[in-house]
């Protein structure tokens, strides 16, 4: 009995499919991937720094898109890379001159020096922007960034630069937030160094919108101008909108003041309720003491008005700090002794020795007491202040009566360096983002 042909006939079924598979292993050779087939359109990527063609040293290098070389577990295969040629042995006589030349060897030139110099800043500023990057993506994954929490001056820094790279990225309402938070935490500190570099903490505010610092370095901004409008102004990269609230600002403070003089050359004195004049507007004729206490304060504001403000400069120097009229006002807000003190008034008195007693030299000086007590109130709202560096030091918060910062015995700039009126409100239209 013939024995079935099923099991023979499945075999040469079998071989024939495992000579279709040899077939297709023997395409692999020509680099056709086995049971894998490449996606149309799918290409990986890396992301590398581009440092070549930056046109200012200050220029951040962006991260651009490259195509990763092929690997071992990518979907293209790479040709293999070329094979090197076996170096010769080397010698005996290479490894004599290898030594006399370490042997004569001499200490490193000054060109070389200043070549390790290069190299190094060049590794700091690679270490830099390493950094801003790591910062960068910390903050994209919800982690704090990794920021100096002791020394402000290098926290400032590293914001600044973390800021300009959000910048480019178009990542600045993710950015600021941390930056405010950070430089919130220096507290008095943050406030004494806004009062030295208002123009850099503006704009650095500007970026981190933050409103706490933003105000704080506007009002100081407002009280100098124009001294730091070259740091604001082109080519640094601030908005025209800001340059224009600063200038608003300017106007509306000179407006102020404007005002304020005009006032108090216009405070007079009114007679005695007792005498036949009563509450009359003093005049020679009605209350001559009076009258001579309202010309000799007349007097002394005009030597102490300054002139209209100066044209826009770039100037360094301290006195380009002190605003016009700022001085002045600040006396008069001071009162008492601060100006046109008793030795002073003894001395115009006796003048006209006719008038010149004991009972007139106190009436004298009553009269004046008087007047200054108005004048304090004319210039009050100049003396307000809103920053936060008189609530620090001061202790009054916004509404300090000084305005100055620091107490009636700022006469002279004060100890925070201030010369200017720190009055401006910041409201809420004022936040140029």
């Amino acid at each position: 009995m013939d024995t079935p042909a099923g099991p023979r006939h499945g075999m040469d079924r079998g071989l024939a499919r495992i000579g279709e598979d040899e077939e297709g292993q023997s395409d692999a050779s020509s680099g056709i991937a086995i049971g894998r087939t490449q996606r149309p359109g799918h290409r990986r990527w890396r992301y590398e720094l581009e440092k070549e063609g930056l046109e200012d040293e200050d220029d951040v290098p962006l991260l651009v898109q490259t195509p990763i070389s092929a690997s071992l577990f990518s979907d293209t295969f790479a040709a293999p890379p070329p094979i090197r040629p076996k170096p010769p042995t080397p010698s005996h006589s290479f490894f004599r001159s290898l030594t006399a030349s370490q042997s004569t060897a001499t200490l490193p030139s000054n060109d070389g020096m200043s070549l390790n110099h290069r190299d190094a800043s060049a590794s700091s500023i690679e270490n830099t922007i390493l950094q801003d990057y790591d910062n960068l993506f910390l903050t994209f994954y919800n982690h704090p960034p990794n920021l100096n929490s002791t020394n402000i001056t290098i926290a400032y820094s590293q914001c600044k630069s973390l800021l300009t790279l959000a910048d480019a990225y178009d990542s600045l309402p993710i950015i600021g937030p941390r930056i405010d938070h950070h430089l919130l935490q220096f507290q008095s500190r943050l406030w004494k160094q806004i009062a030295k570099y208002p123009p850099s903490y503006l704009k650095l505010g500007y970026l981190a919108r933050s409103k706490a610092i933003y105000s704080e370095a506007l009002i100081h901004v407002v009280g100098q101008w124009p001294h730091g409008a070259g740091q604001l102004r082109p080519p640094h990269a601030v908005p025209d909108l800001l340059i224009e609230i600063i200038e608003d600002k300017v106007e509306d403070l000179q407006d102020m003041v404007d005002r304020a003089e005009a006032r108090l050359f216009r405070l007079s004195l009114n007679s005695p309720s007792n005498g036949p004049h009563h509450g009359a507007r003093c005049t020679p004729q009605s209350d001559y003491l009076s009258f001579l206490a309202v010309s000799l304060f007349r007097h002394w504001l005009a030597d102490n008005t300054s002139g209209p403000p100066p044209a826009s400069s770039s100037s360094t120097s301290s006195s380009s700090l002190t605003a016009p009229g700022s001085r002045m006002m600040r006396l008069v807000a001071l009162g008492g002794n601060a100006y046109l003190p008793h030795d002073e008034l003894k001395r115009f008195l006796k003048l006209q020795p006719e008038l010149y007693s004991r009972d007139n030299m106190k009436r004298f000086e009553r009269r004046m007491a008087d007047l200054k007590e108005l004048a304090r109130g004319v210039v009050r709202s100049l003396m307000k202040s809103d920053l936060e560096l008189d609530a620090g030091i001061g202790g009054g918060g916004g509404g300090s009566v000084t305005g100055f910062g620091h107490g009636a015995s700022a006469v002279g700039a004060g100890p925070a360096g201030l010369g200017y009126f720190a009055c401006t409100k910041v409201q809420d239209g004022d936040y140029c983002w």
